[in-house]
């Protein structure tokens, strides 16, 4: 599972492989319970075709780095003119692999309008990788 520290408040998700250059964040989870979805009208109302679940494509100048790939970040895939995550990137390498706050994985914001005004373009959380119970890893699973 995958901690994000930003904004004032804990967020947390899994990563899931697609394949060796694709991923998609799912089972996302604000406050420890609500289930966030991209839609503006019911924002703790992410579950079904609503739930959150970018997708990321490996950028392919630089290994380390996964670009939004622009698709729709709802589950169903619908509503992709408003609620996609074209510019968006996260970065995950050797230097930001995720194993601690010193080493924290981070996420940039693109130009979705999903995204208000205020935040687009912008740094927007560091990450690191947690076991289920919370703490930080405690077996081999989290290697790459």
């Amino acid at each position: 599972m995958f901690a994000c520290i930003g904004l004032g408040t804990d967020f947390t998700f899994k990563v899931k492989k697609i394949d060796d250059n694709k991923l998609v964040w799912v089972e996302n989870r604000f406050l420890f319970c609500m289930s966030p979805s991209p839609c503006p009208c019911a924002p703790c109302c992410g579950f079904g075709p609503l739930a959150q679940a970018p997708k990321w494509v490996r950028d392919p100048a630089d290994s380390g780095k996964f670009n939004g790939s622009g698709e729709s970040i709802c589950a169903g895939g619908c509503c992709q003119m408003m609620m996609h995550n074209k510019g968006d990137v996260f970065v995950w390498n050797s230097e930001k692999d995720g194993s601690s706050m010193e080493k924290a994985m981070e996420f940039y914001a693109g130009y979705s309008p999903a995204y208000p005004p205020c935040l687009q373009g912008s740094f927007i959380a560091k990450g690191v990788f947690v076991d289920k119970k919370g703490g930080a890893p405690t077996t081999d699973e989290m290697q790459r």
